[in-house]
């Protein structure tokens, strides 16, 4: 008999929470602000609180070029067509910090980055940023596998970064470390055109 009753309470418990958060993504979903509301929590990735109250276009352009990454910071600017939304991104996953002497204080932040989107979500601006290879255009990561063949086979860390600058078109950075005072890297295009090279040899 106890363990019946206590096989209830636990039932009705999780039903009861149950409810309430249904009701929570039900308020949110029907907010026009928000992304519909369609994230959900884990113990891994919590929700994206400030991410999921942008327009739709904007979310889905910020969710694209920065996947598994929240909002800390939304600023919308203009108004009508000329609205335009800046937003403070962060890797809640990353280790990484940021510290800078800021007048007399040192200040230290997560690692942030900055993108800048119109209403329809037409990338404005894009800080530079790591991204995985898979994400660098095929042509791109062929016209750099064919330069690099000159240089050793071995490095110890190659990382790929977009970035866009107002009123130009998205390029795409690498950098190889052969060891700690060697490496090289260039810039390109989407369709494989370098933009620059470089090499740090000794």
């Amino acid at each position: 008999m106890i363990r019946l009753v206590l096989h209830t309470i636990v039932a009705v418990a999780v039903v009861g929470t149950a409810a309430a958060f249904a009701l929570t993504a039900s308020a949110v979903e029907g907010d026009p602000q928000s992304g519909n509301g369609h994230e959900t929590a884990t113990a891994e990735q919590p929700i994206d609180l400030v991410g999921r109250r942008l327009p739709t276009p904007v979310l889905k352009t910020y969710q694209a070029l920065f996947p598994r990454h929240h909002v800390w910071q939304s600023s919308k600017h203009g108004t009508g067509k000329q609205v335009k939304y800046e937003l403070i991104i962060f890797d809640p996953n990353s280790p990484v910090v940021h510290s800078q002497r800021v007048g007399p204080a040192y200040v230290t932040t997560l690692r942030n980055y900055k993108l800048i989107v119109s209403n329809s979500g037409e990338v404005i601006h894009e800080q530079q940023h790591p991204i995985a290879d898979d994400a660098v255009p095929k042509a791109a990561r062929d016209a750099f596998d064919n330069w690099k063949r000159q240089f050793p086979e071995r490095f110890l860390l190659r990382v790929w970064r977009a970035h866009q600058a107002e009123g130009a078109e998205r390029l795409f950075s690498v950098e190889v470390v052969l060891n700690a005072v060697e490496g090289y890297g260039a810039t390109l295009k989407a369709d494989g055109t370098f933009v620059k090279k470089y090499t740090d040899f000794n």
